[in-house]
């Protein structure tokens, strides 16, 4: 497992035809931005998603393709 601080990014490209889930785990919290919504997100053929660490346990997710 990787440790993450607040700030740190990374992408996440699918180059794949098929859709792929981006799983949150039980300690972390993923919120998709500009929303309120929480949790498991998917990545569809070809999309690309950002992830930012907001503090240790708590990111935001954006992005093309991303559901």
């Amino acid at each position: 497992n990787a440790v993450l601080f607040a700030g740190n990014t990374f992408s996440l490209y699918n180059n794949t035809s098929t859709v792929i889930t981006i799983t949150q785990n039980s300690d972390v919290l993923i919120r998709f931005t500009g929303t309120t919504q929480t949790g498991n997100r998917f990545l569809t053929s070809y999309g690309l998603a950002t992830i930012i660490c907001v503090d240790a346990n708590s990111f935001i997710i954006s992005g093309a393709g991303l559901y």
